[in-house]
């Protein structure tokens, strides 16, 4: 009988061991997890940052386009008006030279691309640019 009650007391032991053993390993297995969720917390707001970033980015090469095409257009628009002043100034005065001249100078802007030559620039050439008022218009 005493042997038997010290088995059962070796199996008690040997399962408060493995009880232990289950225990820190859920207590390691929680410490991983929570590392785990932290370190994915980090990336989840890094992204987050980049996202906002690339957005504001996005967002002011928007206005700068539209400020550009809205430039270019007024100014072409002008640029067409004062070519057919001088047409129908020629016109009026029977005066070939004025024809000549407003055609070639509306032909000129026509055939002008004043938004490929500002996506041809690089960055430094646009920053210049635009705090030189030219645009390339």
């Amino acid at each position: 009988m005493e042997n038997e009650i010290m088995i059962k007391e070796e199996d008690k032991s040997k399962s408060a061991r493995e009880i232990l053993s289950d225990f820190t390993s859920i207590v390691n297995s929680y410490s991983n997890v929570f590392i785990e969720k932290e370190r994915t917390a980090q990336i989840k707001v890094a992204c987050e940052n980049q996202k906002d970033m690339r957005l504001a980015e996005i967002m002011a090469e928007v206005h700068v386009n539209c400020y550009l095409i809205s430039e270019t257009f007024k100014d072409r628009r002008a640029s067409i008006n004062k070519s057919f002043e001088i047409i129908d100034k020629g016109l009026k005065e029977n005066n070939i030279e004025y024809i000549k001249e407003g055609l070639n100078a509306v032909t000129k802007v026509v055939n002008s691309d004043p938004v490929r030559s500002w996506y041809s620039m690089n960055g430094e050439q646009r920053a210049q640019a635009i705090e030189d008022g030219s645009l390339c218009l």
